[in-house]
């Protein structure tokens, strides 16, 4: 089996180490437009202000990749999809063929999606004119937008799931206020794939250390 996955954030790298651990031998190749290892851009600010470095922002070991057996092609962006030969071109000059493509881009990349399909994804959004804005510039059909304000009850996850037929769900661990366990546990109820995006590790100061700074500031 072969499997391309375009992007190098969190659900890729995430969903690069899932699928290793699904399928010892197939063959897996990540296509990223930019050079870098895969860290963390909300630390790009901590970065800038001296807080943290670029080895401590990255999501994985050094080591991932090869651990991983996972053909990193850095500073190649997908060209183009050609989903009846099931191939993608890269920036790169190559073509990529896969058994099993994964798009993980990010929301600002939905458009991207629609190269497999449109009618095939289901986008769960806010419901706001962003997202809707977002679905309709990507070919989504207004029958397949999911636009709702979470969290979502174990019952209404199980519902959606089953009523869209979704056989992988990719989230983010948001805790209770998210409403993960109940995502979770459905997921496992319908016979989902689910693949977490979690956090990275944090290397900042504890609410004590901080509450007694701000205490030490004010007086």
């Amino acid at each position: 089996m072969k499997y391309v996955i375009i992007g190098n954030g969190p659900a890729a790298v995430t969903a690069a180490e899932t699928i290793r651990r699904a399928d010892d031998a197939g063959e897996i190749t990540l296509l990223s437009k930019e050079n870098e290892f895969t860290y963390s851009r909300p630390l790009i600010s901590y970065l800038l202000c001296g807080k943290t470095d670029e080895t401590r922002m990255r999501y994985k070991p050094a080591d991932f990749y090869a651990r991983n057996r996972v053909d990193f092609r850095s500073g190649v962006a997908a060209v183009s999809i050609d989903k009846d030969e099931k191939t993608v071109t890269g920036s790169d000059g190559n073509v990529y063929s896969y058994d099993k493509l994964l798009l993980a881009t990010g929301a600002k990349e939905l458009a991207a999606f629609a190269a497999l399909g449109p009618e095939r994804l289901f986008p769960r959004v806010l419901p706001t004119r962003e997202g809707i804005a977002a679905c309709e510039a990507a070919g989504i059909p207004h029958k397949n937008i999911i636009a709702m304000q979470g969290p979502f009850s174990y019952a209404l996850n199980c519902a959606l799931m089953k009523q869209f037929s979704i056989r992988y769900l990719v989230t983010k661990d948001g805790g209770a206020v998210g409403g993960f366990a109940e995502k979770a546990q459905a997921a496992q109820d319908t016979g989902a794939q689910l693949i977490v995006v979690r956090r990275p590790a944090e290397n900042g100061q504890t609410a004590a250390q901080i509450l007694t700074r701000c205490k030490e500031v004010l007086a």
